[in-house]
């Protein structure tokens, strides 16, 4: 006969985290162990550890780690509660689980968390509030910043990192993050300062060396969300613009793909129809050409920060940007999300037809395209399977972000394509 077990960290509402572990355990006194770690105010299973062991090594680990004096036992139905609505309130907000949750929560088994009878709120204040961790890198700390922002706004979090404030009081704390998050308010102005000398023409830049671009197109941390902007409502309306915003997402991250470089400058030439742009004046080559560098950085940051953390699925963020989402969590995406998925597809693949020569051509790269090009032609025989992998409830579905990050992990990896 199988029994259940759960017990969490006595704080837990004080601290909004819950360390909890949860025990399977079979009449053969066999254990099997899922230790999750659930922030309630934002981030939903930040860690999860699925473990098999014999029930007396269950005992000795749980004192270990949960000692008698720090827990207390918890009804295995709530348990399971709290775990699953902070998953899902942190869905809500973009946030994905930890990706060994799908694994640890198997241990969950038949129990039914309707059989709670409590309730559970998740939020600091009415509002979701984000606490960094030890164990949250810059890297972390940045992507969770950039997904509450471009969902919530600014002032529609709390944030506070304990490592940057040695005196911090809680009482005082109104969750806001001004000082964190003030540089996204910035705001173009047609009336600022230009340094005409300081920038190159376009023409300029396609004879810098590829080191000089380097230095120029520097992974910069510090994006103003107000470059999207300027990019979608001044840039791209013009009416010799060949492009939408998501089709232009797509060729700048195709120049973070490709094996050989794709300068911004050479990328500049499919944004415009045949004749190219006509500027007005130097002032505005230059806006132009901090946009572009801007962008140019913000994407390969993003790249290389979720290739690190091994989270495809936020990719998408970067040609949904302007895409309003459902305030439900459990509400299907609207078309629009998906329509600007498949023109960043589209832009990605203009990329790889219009230069040709800068691609690796192995089989799994082949593979790889293959899935964006079906995403981006929608009179594809494979195009519908290729927009329902981003709807599926299997976390192990490969999709065309999945594949984005690949290609852009195979940079690093040559020779295995």
């Amino acid at each position: 006969m199988t029994r259940y077990e759960a017990f969490i960290r006595k704080d837990w509402q004080e601290r909004g985290n819950a360390d909890i572990w949860f025990v399977r355990m079979t009449d053969d006194f066999h254990a099997e162990v899922g230790c999750f770690m659930v922030d309630l105010w934002c981030l939903g299973v930040k860690d999860a550890i699925w473990s098999e062991a014999a029930a007396d090594e269950f005992r000795r680990e749980l004192d270990q780690y949960l000692p008698v004096e720090e827990r207390e036992a918890i009804n295995p139905a709530c348990a399971r509660k709290l775990i699953e609505g902070a998953v899902e309130y942190a869905q809500s907000l973009g946030i994905k689980p930890h990706r060994d949750y799908r694994k640890a929560r198997k241990v969950l088994g038949s129990v039914k968390a309707a059989d709670c009878p409590e309730t559970f709120a998740y939020g600091r204040d009415g509002k979701p509030f984000y606490l960094v961790g030890e164990a949250d890198s810059p890297a972390r700390v940045d992507l969770v910043l950039n997904l509450l922002t471009t969902r919530l706004g600014p002032d529609g979090f709390g944030f506070y990192d304990p490592a940057e404030d040695d005196g911090y009081d809680d009482e005082d704390n109104d969750g806001d993050s001004d000082d964190e998050l003030s540089d996204a308010e910035t705001a173009y102005s047609p009336d600022d300062d230009v340094d005409t000398d300081a920038v190159p023409d376009l023409d300029e830049l396609e004879g810098l060396t590829d080191e000089e671009l380097d230095e120029m197109f520097v992974l910069d941390r510090d994006y103003d969300p107000a470059v999207t902007d300027r990019i979608i409502d001044r840039w791209l309306v013009h009416p010799s613009a060949a492009v939408t915003f998501p089709e232009f997402c797509g060729l700048v991250t195709a120049g973070h793909l490709s094996d050989l470089p794709i300068s911004p400058a050479r990328l500049q030439e499919a944004f415009w129809k045949e004749g190219g742009r006509v500027w007005e004046n130097q002032a505005e080559v230059q806006a132009f050409l901090d946009d572009l560098r801007a962008y140019w950085n913000h994407v390969g940051v993003v790249l290389q920060e979720l290739h690190d953390l091994e989270e495809a699925y936020y990719v998408v963020q970067l040609p949904t940007a302007r895409v309003d989402m459902p305030d439900d969590p459990l509400a299907a995406p609207p078309a629009a999300y998906f329509e600007a998925i498949v023109k960043w597809c589209a832009g990605l693949s203009l990329a790889r037809r219009r230069w040709p020569d800068v691609w690796s051509d192995g089989p799994k790269t082949r593979s790889a395209w293959a899935a964006i090009e079906a995403l981006a032609d929608p009179t594809h025989p494979r195009h519908l399977d290729e927009v329902m992998a981003f709807d599926a409830s299997d976390e192990d579905e490969q999709t065309v972000a999945d594949r984005v990050l690949w290609l852009y992990g195979l940079r690093r990896r040559p020779g295995n394509n």
